[in-house]
């Protein structure tokens, strides 16, 4: 990384422009993976089949800088740019980790992992800013992997529900029971009555 091309992070536009952005792994001192991202009162990342993803205000990125120039329409020997493509675990990478661990399971369950019968997850979650190499993955067994992915599918439900809340785009569900099976019955004038 050249420091001629890339800022520190709070000199970043905050007009929505996107950007590509890094981080320096405080551990290894390696420079991070790169994202595309723009300010819009939070960190959003894209995605490709709902347009934005939220993030929090607080993320790891420490340097951004402009995105490269698309290629002009009729200069069709040139390639545009493309975001990374997560890649599978490798067998070195999963040999590393049950070595790494003992044979046990990451959750500190204390089970002991069976040659076959484990999976490499990431200890922090890739969409919580985790990196996606070796020193973020640990060996789990399958039962312990699922659990942790529905905790973590369910805290990222509630978070997104309650930034959906916050700018409006879900409106709150409201206390008063005026549904088919509840205690009360709207009537079409205004008012409400017992059932």
């Amino acid at each position: 990384m050249t420091s001629s091309t890339w800022q520190l992070i709070e000199t970043a536009p905050k007009d929505g422009t996107w950007f590509l952005a890094t981080y320096r792994n405080p551990d290894s001192g390696h420079w991070m993976l790169q994202t595309v991202i723009a300010w819009d009162g939070g960190w959003v990342h894209p995605r490709p089949s709902s347009g934005l993803r939220w993030a929090s205000s607080l993320s790891p990125w420490s340097h951004w800088q402009h995105l490269p120039a698309l290629p002009a329409f009729d200069d069709r020997s040139a390639r545009t740019w493309t975001l990374p493509t997560p890649r599978g675990d490798s067998r070195k990478d999963k040999v590393a980790c049950f070595l790494r661990q003992d044979g046990l399971c990451g959750c500190g369950c204390g089970a002991k992992l069976s040659v076959k019968g484990f999976i490499l997850e990431h200890i922090v979650p890739l969409e919580d800013g985790g990196a996606d190499d070796l020193s973020n993955k640990a060996a789990f067994s399958i039962p312990c992997a699922k659990a942790k992915t529905k905790v973590e599918a369910t805290e990222r439900a509630k978070v997104r529900l309650k930034r959906d809340k916050h700018i409006g785009a879900v409106k709150p569900k409201s206390s008063f029971q005026t549904n088919r099976n509840g205690p009360y019955k709207a009537k079409i004038g205004g008012g409400v009555e017992r059932r």
